[in-house]
This record gives structure tokens, C-alpha cells and sequence, in this order.
């Protein structure tokens, strides 16, 4: 049997790219359900917090002997050492380490060239907020004045006053909104990306899928409202056609997924038309009877282990349908039986569109039986044409 030469093939344009650009459309629905998720619980999870409130009470330094650079850098390291973190512990019933207390519960803000030091007590209790920064501030002035003279002298200059709520940008309506739009757009893409990674998915435009030629591109109509699949088109069984002669079979075996027959019965019967179409050239296509139109038979097959399949000769083609996002693996799972060389894949795409070009366009079947009838053996089988698959 002739090999198909690389001319008659589709173009070798499937990429990384072009399967993201195809998951992103066909799982555009993922993407918008995150980012309306997004938008819609992040704001409810915000506001879903208990409000926190902050108190500060202030330190002075009333004598310094250190200089104003060099008092943030101390004020830090003695608010940290342990003192505070432990005496708002046992006040308060605080657990954890003194990380956690310092400055989830009491914070200190030492402005660069200032004598003054600000003490933060936070809690979702405007009277605790108070207290604990009046406590911390207390302990940390008795700390800071234990190495003596020598560093300075520091005293509380105001206790903590009414308490403020604490400000969160995140905690308004469009700051939330808008940081969980972006949030569950990111979520949704990942999981689109992550599903192709995962799944592997056929998309159209490879010359070659799992090891086997790629024969051709159909285009199979969406059903639109108030419209019957009867008034659909089928693109691409002209360059389908055209690529099968190219191998010149005796007979041609269409086999697909058994969850999608429909779309395997769909080619099937746009072949057989387009080839009962083709014109002759001699020998390639065999007259079935005297007056009858010459074709070619074009069998579907429901599975690998159909027992036609045993008569296959050297010149015998099977036909691989492979609709758009099927996974390579479920793919390789129909196409490990068969030779390369006797074996190519038609790769089916759902469209909207149709064609107005006349040598493009072949229609669908009237009717979607559940099986296509079949000749009894490869051998000639009476003569297609432009009839319908019942005729």
C-alpha cells in the first residue's frame, strides 16, 4: 500500500501554545465560574472576620544618652526580647510563642530621629486593646530603664486612649471584590492548565497524532436552537477524501470511541458521500455493477475486535476518529492494534460555522441511526453515491 506523502497532510501547527489557547475556549466556563467565586467569597470570607481594634499608649525618652539612629534599633530589640510577650501572656491568658504574641497582640512602631515610641495593643475587644497596651507600654518603660542611666531615661507619656477600628483595605466592598476577581481568575486558568497537563487532550492541527498520520480536519455542527441537525454542513471531508485516495485502499475501515459513535457515524457517512463524488481515474476506484456509480467501500466498525477485521489486506485503511479532547491516552488505547502504515486519525471538531464553499461542503444524514449499515465483509459492497444512508 502507498504511503500518504507529507503534501496531503494537515499542517504541522500543533503546539503547546495552540492546546492552552483550545483548553482556555473550551473551558472558558472554568475560568469565569472562578473569577465569579472569587469575587463572591472573598468578600463574604472578609467580612466573615471578627472587627480588630488598636490602642497605643506612648513611651518618651526623657533623657538619651544614645543617639536618635541608633534608638529605633534598641527600642526593637528590647520590645522583643520576651519581657512584653510574657507579661501580656499572663495577663490575658495569651498561648503561644512570644512571636505570636509580638506583634500579633502588641506591636511597637519606633519612628526613625523621634524620642517618642508608640506601643499597639490589638484585639477584637476595644477594652482589651486598651489594656494591653497600657500593659505592654509598662513593661517595656521598665525594661528599657534596667541597664540604668547609661541609655537614658524613659517614662510612659500617655496611657492608651478610646480604642480605633483597625483599617483593612481588603475588608471594602471593591479592594475584596476586586482582589478575589483576580484570585479566582488565576484559581480558574491553574485548574484549566492543569487539567491539560493531566489529560493530554486531541486538539486539531498536529501532522501526527500517537505515532499515526493525521488524514484530515472535520468540522461537525453544534445543533443551534430551532434548528435540526438535518439543515447542518460537514467541513473538511473534500481534504479528507482527497488524502484517503492518496492511498489508493481497496476498502476503508472508520473506527472511534464508543461514547462518541455519533460523531463516528457522522464521517463515516461524509466520506462515503465525498468519495461516491470523487471523480475516476481507471482502476483506483472498482465498479461494483454494470450500472451502477463507482465507489469504494467505507465500513464502520463499533471496536478493535470486530472479526471483519481479520480480512484485512495489505491495501486495507483504517480510519481513527478522534474528536477533539480526547485524551492521547484514550486515543493510543484504540490505535495500539494497528499498523501505522495501514492506519490514520480524523480529528473532529465541534463549530458553529458553515461553509459556503460548494467542493467543501457535504450534508449530514437525515437521520442518526445508532449504527451505520455495513457490508457483511470487505468485499464490494453495492454502490454509494449522493443517496442517503437508508436508501
Amino acid at each position: 500500500m502507498n504511503n500518504t506523502s507529507s503534501d496531503h497532510m494537515e499542517p504541522d501547527d500543533g503546539t503547546a501554545l495552540s492546546t492552552v489557547v483550545w483548553g482556555l475556549k473550551r473551558y472558558a466556563w472554568v475560568v469565569v465560574l472562578g473569577a465569579i467565586l472569587g469575587a463572591l467569597v472573598v468578600p463574604w470570607y472578609q467580612y466573615q472576620q471578627p472587627k480588630e481594634y488598636h490602642a497605643s499608649a506612648l513611651v518618651v525618652a526623657a533623657e538619651l544618652r544614645i543617639t536618635t539612629t541608633v534608638l529605633p534599633r534598641y527600642a526593637t530589640s528590647v520590645f522583643d526580647n520576651g519581657k512584653v510577650a510574657d507579661a501580656v501572656s499572663g495577663k490575658f491568658g495569651a498561648a503561644g510563642d512570644p512571636e505570636d504574641i509580638v506583634p500579633k497582640e502588641a506591636s511597637l512602631v519606633a519612628a526613625q530621629d523621634s524620642i517618642v515610641l508608640e506601643v499597639i495593643g490589638h484585639s477584637d475587644n476595644p477594652l482589651d486593646a486598651v489594656k494591653i497596651a497600657d500593659l505592654a507600654a509598662a513593661t517595656f518603660v521598665d525594661e528599657l530603664n534596667s541597664p540604668g542611666a547609661g541609655v537614658g531615661v524613659f517614662e510612659l507619656q500617655s496611657e492608651a486612649s478610646a480604642p480605633v477600628e483597625a483599617t483593612d483595605v481588603f475588608k471594602a466592598a471593591p479592594y475584596s471584590i476586586i482582589v478575589g476577581t483576580i484570585g479566582g481568575f488565576i484559581l480558574g486558568v491553574g485548574s484549566v492548565l492543569l487539567f491539560l497537563v493531566l489529560n493530554r487532550p486531541v486538539v486539531g492541527g498536529p501532522r501526527r497524532l500517537v505515532g499515526l498520520p493525521v488524514a484530515g480536519l472535520v468540522y461537525i455542527p453544534r445543533r443551534r436552537l430551532g434548528k435540526s441537525r438535518d439543515s447542518g454542513r460537514l467541513e473538511g471531508t473534500t481534504t479528507l477524501a482527497r488524502n484517503v485516495l492518496a492511498r489508493s485502499p481497496d476498502t476503508i475501515y472508520v473506527l472511534g470511541h464508543k461514547r462518541r459513535a455519533a460523531k463516528t457515524e457522522m464521517v463515516t457517512w461524509a466520506l462515503r458521500d465525498a468519495l461516491g463524488r470523487a471523480p475516476t481515474k481507471g482502476a483506483l476506484i472498482r465498479r461494483v455493477d454494470g450500472g451502477g456509480p463507482l465507489a469504494r467501500p467505507v465500513i464502520q466498525i463499533d471496536s478493535p475486535e470486530d472479526p471483519r477485521l481479520l480480512e484485512m489486506s495489505a491495501s486495507t485503511l483504517m480510519l481513527i476518529v478522534a474528536p477533539e479532547g480526547l485524551s492521547l491516552s484514550s486515543l493510543r488505547r484504540i490505535t495500539d492494534p494497528f499498523d501505522p502504515a495501514h492506519a490514520a486519525v480524523v480529528i473532529v471538531r465541534r463549530t458553529f460555522r458553515h461553509s459556503d464553499e460548494e467542493d467543501e461542503i457535504v450534508s449530514l444524514p437525515p437521520s442518526a441511526p445508532s449504527k451505520a449499515p455495513a457490508p457483511e465483509s470487505p468485499r464490494p459492497a453495492p454502490g454509494l453515491s449522493r443517496a442517503k444512508p437508508t436508501e
